[in-house]
């Protein structure tokens, strides 16, 4: 799993510090699953209705697909904490699809083809 983390440089340093070991810790137990993982925090927009922080994080799966989540807050360690729990919310409910699906494909595998012939009684 490759961990990459944008800070907008405004931003003190302890918010990457502190997004790159939340994101290592709650993603650590899905590596099988993820190829790399992106996430992005922005300052609020000046002059903006709002001033809420904003992160962006992006995965990629080793299988096709991806998984995108974005969440917004008063402070960007909030913000960023909140995005990871939630993609790691989603990783798992992707892994339990996914072994469903490989449990059922054993079940439907082993089992084989049942035998419809006839018997005869006489």
């Amino acid at each position: 799993m490759r961990l990459l983390c944008e800070v907008d440089s405004q931003l003190p340093v302890t918010i990457r510090i502190h997004t790159e070991w939340v994101a290592a810790f709650r993603l650590s137990r899905f590596a099988n699953v993820i190829r790399d993982v992106r996430i992005v925090v922005r300052t609020p927009v000046s002059g903006g209705q709002q001033n809420r922080f904003e992160c962006l994080v992006w995965v990629r799966l080793l299988v096709d697909g991806k998984i995108i989540v974005q969440e917004s807050a008063p402070s960007g360690t909030e913000a960023a904490s909140t995005a990871i729990d939630r993609t790691a919310a989603a990783l798992g409910r992707f892994a339990r699809r996914m072994a469903r699906r490989s449990e059922r494909e054993q079940h439907e595998h082993g089992r084989g083809v049942p035998f419809r012939g006839t018997a005869s009684l006489d």
